[in-house]
């Protein structure tokens, strides 16, 4: 993607969540479920939502010379996304309230806990850094995504699709020392869908992504 689609990406990402979507009444939503299977929005008023875009993450390897040179292997994988942003930047009125998505599911069966991840991202200069991937990640998707899960509740909605909810307090919590980084690009993440997936991992995964914007940034 273009630097200036990316970046009209953001500007409307923004824009959606300019409407008052803090405290949103989870029990007054009446959001369109999203149109495909296996797509999730999220719910910027009781009665609208966008679209979270797919982003190519790639999965990459780095190694710890020294230690090998010991004999001691020592590599560390890591799933890394262009831009310190998700297209799908939200205002910082996100962090007044619980945040809601919509995810479609061919069904509504199964525990959302069973189906998707949510999992913050680090950011490093222009890239949004995944650090949860076990070294012998490759091997099963199921144990690749595994550090600092983000926790959130969720409910049938409509006629197959789940309403998932992102407490307040996760929304606020700090889960690195990033701090200097949160203050510029406010806070990223990845939401994977799991499923009954267990085939090995490529060297690129396709994540559904979007942040909130620092709270001091306007």
């Amino acid at each position: 993607m273009k630097l200036k689609h990316v970046l009209l990406a953001i500007i409307l990402g923004f824009v959606a969540m300019n409407v008052e979507a803090a405290k949103i009444d989870a029990d007054s939503i009446v959001v369109t479920e999203p149109e495909f299977d296996q797509e999730i929005s999220v719910v910027t008023s009781e009665n609208s939502s966008v679209l979270l875009p797919l982003e190519h993450g790639k999965v990459k390897t780095s190694s710890n010379i020294g230690l090998a040179m010991l004999g001691i292997e020592k590599t560390s994988m890591y799933l890394e996304f262009e831009g310190a942003m998700s297209p799908v930047t939200l205002s910082r009125v996100a962090y007044n309230g619980d945040l809601h998505f919509i995810l479609s599911w061919k069904d509504n069966d199964l525990n959302p806990k069973r189906i998707i991840q949510i999992l913050p991202l680090e950011i490093k200069k222009n890239r949004r850094i995944y650090n949860g991937l076990k070294s012998n990640s490759f091997t099963s998707t199921s144990e690749a995504f595994t550090q600092n899960s983000v926790k959130f509740t969720a409910k049938r909605y409509g006629e197959h699709s789940y309403l998932i909810t992102i407490p307040r307090s996760e929304l606020l919590l700090f889960r690195d020392k990033n701090e200097k980084e949160f203050r510029k690009f406010g806070k990223q993440y990845l939401v994977r869908i799991v499923g009954s997936n267990t085939e090995q991992m490529s060297d690129t995964e396709d994540l559904f992504t979007f942040g909130i914007e620092p709270i001091g940034s306007r």
